[in-house]
């Protein structure tokens, strides 16, 4: 493997690798930050692209560092769901609980054939739609990052239990498009809420105030709650 692009993640997931190439894979993936960060991501895409069913199976190679890398992918899908159980004391209980409806672009339905990327932004908000939060996030990580995209990104990763990542991307969303500014800046105080900043969730909800709408309601409540 000479570049990550050539790095067969996909397939090694499906496990489409026999034990040379799953052993080739592990050996790039251990010295590389960028592709193990791309497997963490691509392990939570992975169940919608099951292997073919050629009536074979190809060995894998079994080996302690085969499970070890397949333990920490399972504790990254994992520890979201772990931290959002531990975050519900305190000031993040006054986080909000409410989910952003999808108000995602019209799509072609039928037989219409589309590429790999649009059905990669169709499966993220299909998954989005469902409530299911961590798999919405790992799919719009994949997209470019439009408004849109960090918008919903960020409040997947807020209700996924990342809350810190979902700042950067919310404020990102709400510096590209203003659209994005009333509703980016709730769930940003929220996730303030969530990591136990109530001076910067206090900041956030003050500059609501200054706009109309739902939101200036919400936060003059909450601000309340707060003092």
């Amino acid at each position: 493997m000479t570049s990550c692009e050539e790095v067969p993640l996909v397939e090694f997931l499906k496990a489409e690798l026999d034990a040379r190439e799953t052993e080739e894979l592990l050996r790039h993936v251990e010295n590389c930050v960028d592709c193990r960060e791309r497997l963490q991501v691509m392990a939570a895409v992975a169940a919608s692209y099951p292997a073919r069913d050629t009536g074979e199976r190809r060995p894998l190679m079994g080996g302690r560092r085969f499970w070890l890398l397949a333990a920490g992918i399972v504790v990254a899908l994992i520890a979201p769901i772990l931290y959002m159980q531990m975050s519900t004391s305190g000031i993040g209980s006054l986080a909000t609980s409410e989910k952003y409806p999808g108000r995602f672009p019209l799509v072609t339905r039928g037989g219409v054939e589309v590429s790999a990327f649009e059905q990669v932004r169709r499966d993220a908000y299909e998954a989005y739609r469902r409530g299911d939060y961590q798999r919405s996030g790992a799919l719009l990580k994949l997209l470019p990052r439009d408004a849109d995209t960090l918008f919903y990104l960020g409040v997947s990763q807020y209700f996924s239990g990342e809350p810190e990542q979902a700042l950067d991307n919310l404020h990102k969303a709400s510096e590209l498009d203003r659209n994005w500014y009333q509703p980016a800046t709730w769930y940003r105080a929220s996730a303030y809420l969530k990591i136990g900043q109530k001076e910067k969730a206090q900041a956030a909800l003050r500059e609501l105030l200054k706009a109309d709408g739902e939101y200036r309601k919400k936060a003059e409540e909450l601000l309340d709650e707060l003092e």
